[in-house]
């Protein structure tokens, strides 16, 4: 937690000129009173360094020169962390210029004890480089912006806009309007950006600036500051003025990366990472002497059916004991305990607390596997010697994706399609690798036990949710898919699948509304529907014919609609399971006779409506001829912007706030209505396909944030570089002609 800033330091000087400029020194966590400092000569000297016109973000620093009265009197300063000093530069009372000390750039003389020159240097947007970028939601640009200028711990008057980028009104607050999403300032990895390459990255596409002057934070571009002042005259105060010429560029091409990938997610559980209990099975039960593999479990004995480092005489089928095998309530089940590690090194499956990770070492049988283990429990009922599985009460989550998966509101929904696939294993086997090995009956008689999975289980369902959110974290599901509500022909000719997007509002209590359905396409009635690694197929019930030959064309998943708006989507493998037999014979989840039920992956594609293939999404290119007299090319690659088409996977789009987080594909600038590629190539064109002025010199001191204007060179011209000498009155400047945006050969 920051501690509050106190002030610790106050003084001031005059310039030359008789203006009174007064600086101010806050410190976090200082507790005494106010001291005074001694100024050495040239006191004060802000420095704005070079930028292109089209940089984004133009930075400032300071250096601080002052006596240092006793011996390392400032060296505390630079002992602690970045942004825990602050200093305030005002001039005529008006705050003037903020910044905070970087504790990385201190040196003193050492020779002397009292009485010498220390300089401290302080920086406005320098600390970004240093903070790391955490929103995952929608987020609008202006809250960027104030984001960026909060976590550099500055003080400021405000912030000032020039912006003439529209969307449809001449009066809208754009940068409040346009937002940007959270996530896609994050790489594949999960790795956040900078704050200062997120706050460039954003302002980029608009050809947007942003600096601090005159107190105050100035967002602008150079088709808005062209005819928004009058521009000031400079006044050369030295004989060191000198002209030149900006660069010009043959052509130019601008290259947006919108970071859309068809696999929304693709979550494992990397086998490295599972550590815990490890237990060795036998190669079959009347084998037990011999290997067959190795299970190790995060959770030993909560997840599967017995606790074999308690239970081992099971190995020889001696009579089952009571046992229960669980340490942990139920209540805790909808609670996300753990996110697995993928074996790429990004999060994986999450899981509850009564799940377990696993991880199968293969000895004489098995594959390495790993994924979620679902809890499966037994007990005995009385003194009979019946074995039920003792599911009775368990609901809510088993494993899940890690984070809910953003989704574009593209308003072309009709496009495209989901595809989920989940790979479970449900087996009644001891060893599930032994493809000829029978169910393992744990010492019970068949009838005893009751009908087995080869028996019962020729369409599986085991329930889940897909849900659709506003936001990245917490509130309320918007929507939820049901995937139960399907269409037969009274003659079971055909099957048509009916999923739709419902309001969650009008779910009832213990109703199924999403299931994974796992069965085979040929002679379902006859062939168990599971037993070893399955994928699941498109929701079917209650259904023994041919399945649509169009279902055996796109291959396995479940093929689902977009829903009807952007979010964020979340999914889950709940608890609950039935299969049916045959025709309208359904068996519930407490009747499914198991040993293992695993999760191996969960993935989810976009694909294409009609073609059921992946989208791949590559960068988009926009180019055009700016000076054939000219040589170099001019590059600019930006990762915010806008597509023909909108996507609904690609992160970098803009979305509307006033319409539902909409995609936004095109912006008007100059009387032109494009995406923002062409209207940054407009810009781009006025102001470097010909020659532009530059005037460099000493000039008198700029304290204000305006264009300027030369006596001999009329024109608009804007600074790239400045350095403020604030008690010689002067500054030392860098200036470009600059044009409005005209579009003749964009």
């Amino acid at each position: 937690m920051n501690m509050a800033l106190a002030k610790r330091y106050e003084d001031g000087f005059n310039s030359l000129d008789g203006i009174a400029y007064r600086v101010e020194i806050w410190q976090e966590g200082y507790t005494g009173s106010v001291q005074s400092i001694a100024f050495s000569p040239k006191p004060l000297v802000l420095k704005w360094s070079e930028t292109d016109k089209l940089d984004p973000v133009h930075s400032s620093s300071a250096t601080l020169r002052l006596f240092s009265d006793t011996d390392r009197q400032f060296l505390d300063l630079y002992t602690v962390k970045a942004g825990a000093v602050r200093m305030d530069v005002y001039r005529e009372g008006q705050l003037y210029w903020s910044g905070t000390l970087d504790p990385e750039l201190y040196e003193e003389p050492y020779s002397y004890k009292e009485r010498y020159t220390v300089e401290l240097t302080f920086s406005d947007f320098a600390i970004l480089d240093r903070l790391s970028w955490s929103e995952r939601g929608f987020i609008a640009i202006a809250e960027v912006i104030r984001t960026a200028i909060a976590a550099t711990g500055i003080q400021t008057g405000g912030t000032v806009q020039h912006v003439s980028t529209r969307l449809s009104r001449a009066d809208e607050d754009l940068l409040a309007r346009i937002a940007v999403s959270g996530m896609n300032f994050f790489d594949e990895d999960d790795e956040p950006m900078t704050l200062r390459k997120v706050l460039e990255e954003t302002l980029r596409p608009f050809a947007l600036r942003i600096v601090q002057k005159a107190g105050r934070i100035h967002v602008y571009d150079l088709n808005a500051i062209y005819s928004a002042f009058t521009p000031t005259e400079f006044y050369w105060s030295s004989d060191d003025a000198i002209l030149g010429a900006d660069a010009v560029y043959n052509n130019v091409k601008v290259t947006f990366s919108p970071y859309g990938v068809s696999s929304l997610a693709d979550a494992s559980v990397d086998k490295d990472s599972v550590s815990g209990t490890t237990y060795r099975y036998p190669l079959r039960p009347e084998d037990s002497a011999i290997a067959g593999f190795d299970l190790t479990l995060s959770q030993g004995g909560q997840n599967l059916s017995l606790d074999l480092a308690e239970n081992k005489s099971r190995l020889s089928r001696a009579q089952v004991k009571t046992y229960s095998g669980l340490t942990q309530d139920l209540a805790t089940a909808n609670s996300r305990v753990g996110n697995g590690v993928s074996s790429e090194g990004t999060p994986g499956i999450a899981k509850s607390a009564s799940a377990s990770y696993f991880r199968v070492t293969p000895l004489l049988t098995g594959s390495d596997d790993s994924g979620v283990a679902q809890r499966v429990v037994y007990s005995k009922t009385g003194t009979a010697p019946t074995v039920l599985v003792d599911d009775s009460g368990k609901t809510g989550m088993v494993a899940s994706l890690p984070q809910r998966i953003f989704l574009c509101n593209t308003g072309n929904f009709d496009r495209f399609r989901l595809r989920l696939k989940v790979e479970m294993l449900v087996d009644d086997r001891l060893n599930p690798y032994d493809e000829d090995q029978q169910a393992d009956l744990l010492g019970q008689d068949k009838d005893d036990v009751g009908k087995l999975l080869d028996d019962v289980a020729k369409i599986w369902y085991q329930k889940c949710a897909l849900s659709l959110y506003p936001a990245a974290t917490g509130g309320s599901a918007s929507y939820t898919y049901r995937n139960s509500a399907v269409i037969q022909s009274a003659g079971d000719e055909y099957y048509e699948e009916k999923g739709e997007w419902i309001d969650p509002a009008s779910i009832l209590p213990n109703m199924i509304t999403m299931a994974l359905c796992y069965y085979e396409e040929a002679e379902r009635e006859n062939t168990c529907a599971v037993r070893g690694w399955k994928t699941n197929k498109q929701y079917l019930w209650n259904y023994w014919e041919e399945t649509p030959y169009l279902w055996r064309l796109r291959g396995d998943g479940e093929f689902i609609p977009l829903p009807p708006t952007g979010g964020y989507l979340d999914f889950q493998i709940e608890y609950s399971a039935q299969c049916l037999r045959g025709s309208n014979d359904l068996y519930r989840w407490n009747e499914l006779y198991r040993l293992w039920h695993l999760y191996r992956f969960i993935k989810l594609d976009l694909v294409d409506a009609e073609t059921y293939k992946e989208i791949p999404q590559e960068d988009i290119e926009t180019t055009a001829w700016l000076n054939p007299d000219a040589k170099e090319e001019l590059t600019i690659d930006t990762i915010v912007g806008c597509m023909d088409t909108a996507s609904p996977i690609a992160k970098g789009q803009l979305f509307d706030v006033e319409d539902g987080y909409a995609v936004v594909s095109r912006f008007s600038r100059a009387g032109v209505m494009d995406r923002l590629e062409k209207l940054l190539i407009g810009t781009v064109y006025s102001n470097y396909a010909t020659r532009h002025h530059t005037l460099s010199g000493e000039t008198d001191l700029l304290p204000t944030f305006t264009t300027y204007t030369d006596r001999n060179l009329p024109g608009v011209y804007l600074l790239l570089k400045e350095t403020q000498d604030l008690a010689a009155g002067t500054s030392s400047v860098l200036a470009v002609q600059v044009d409005e945006d005209e579009y003749q050969g964009a």
